[in-house]
């Protein structure tokens, strides 16, 4: 489904609309990591309202939503969760979730969980780099939600890699874990690239970015269950400036890699709504694009406003592999089908991991 109303996009010449929607519906959060694009823990907000959330939600239905993962803060926190995705559900939207996994038997606890497309927890290496990072015990628990979710739910699992100078080491355990315990991964990289630990710099060298892209290239092609493709990593690998610059505005991007500049779709099909009810294009924009709140000037306005965005492309991984199958790039949307199929069957068919 989710598949059609992107490809449908560019076929049928649709402009602009919020065909995927991230709803952040709090901003509380129990962790404190050091890279959170929102800075949610420092937030003092409370959760979005169940039934203003409905509302939401049935305008966005009506402007041809059909796609939303639900993110926080820690969603896991909102007492209404449950009753969010049985609403989305019951209009017949796709649903995601994103959780920092810290929260095993309230997941256990919520069976709405099985109503999801997928579940993602964050996970970003082995035990040692991933808490220092995130904080101690958290690859603990993200293990025995990873259990639950298994036992209880049968939803299908992801995880998602943030790359750190603490982590940059551990695609070669990433890889393992993901095959063992049949689980779909995804990478991405710091969103702006100046995130300190305490006073350290967690951004990688770039000859250790470029080291595990090609690893994960090399993951991707012996048929572990990753669901990026070669032709993206590809992209990022060939980044023209500093890995330490995001993001490139139009006319930079088409100086410097011409045609093969891949617009971004974030804040034309794709869009965050922030748990204050502003709308920025992606979370990577979040205190570097002035967002307009739907609260206040309505969603029509907040919405347009996104046409002033500074960015043209980027290479955080998952934004620019949507991006190119909404612009019909042939490649990334044969190898995405052949490795969301692989994936799925993969997860039928091998014995449960450890």
């Amino acid at each position: 489904r989710t598949l059609y109303y992107m490809l449908a996009i560019k076929a049928f010449n649709k402009p602009r609309y919020p065909f995927y929607v991230n709803l952040v519906i709090n901003s509380r959060c129990n962790l404190k990591c050091a890279y959170c694009f929102g800075r949610y823990s420092n937030r003092n907000r409370p959760d979005w309202d169940y039934n203003d959330l409905e509302k939401l939600i049935d305008d966005l239905y009506d402007r041809g939503t059909r796609y939303i993962l639900i993110q926080g803060g820690e969603p896991l926190l909102h007492p209404d969760l449950g009753k969010i995705f049985r609403y989305i559900d019951s209009k017949g939207i796709v649903t995601a979730l994103v959780t920092n996994g810290q929260f095993p038997e309230r997941i256990r606890n919520i069976p709405e969980i099985a109503l999801l497309d997928n579940i993602c927890f964050s996970l970003d290496g082995n035990r040692e780099g991933n808490d220092r990072i995130r904080g101690e015990g958290t690859f603990d628990k993200v293990l025995e939600s990873i259990r639950v979710v298994k036992e209880v739910h049968k939803t299908p699992i992801r995880l998602n890699t943030t790359i750190t100078k603490y982590t940059v080491h551990d695609v070669d355990f990433m890889a393992e874990f993901v095959r063992e315990n049949n689980i779909e991964w995804g990478i991405n990289f710091l969103f702006k690239g100046d995130e300190i630990l305490g006073e350290e710099d967690l951004a990688p060298e770039d000859e250790d970015i470029i080291r595990y892209q090609q690893k994960f290239i090399d993951y991707i092609r012996r048929g572990y269950p990753i669901f990026s493709t070669t032709k993206i990593l590809r992209y990022t690998l060939n980044w023209p400036v500093p890995y330490t610059r995001k993001f490139l505005g139009k006319e930079e991007s088409l100086r410097l890699m011409g045609k093969k500049a891949i617009e971004c779709q974030y804040g034309n099909y794709e869009i965050v709504i922030d748990e204050d009810g502003r709308i920025y294009p992606c979370q990577g924009m979040q205190g570097m694009f002035d967002g307009k709140n739907l609260k206040e000037v309505g969603f029509d306005q907040a919405f347009k406003h996104l046409e002033n965005k500074p960015c043209y492309t980027c290479y955080l991984v998952s934004m620019i592999n949507t991006s190119a199958m909404i612009n019909w790039d042939l490649n990334v949307i044969g190898e995405t089908i052949r490795g969301t199929f692989r994936s799925r069957l993969w997860n039928k068919l091998a014995p449960s991991g450890r």
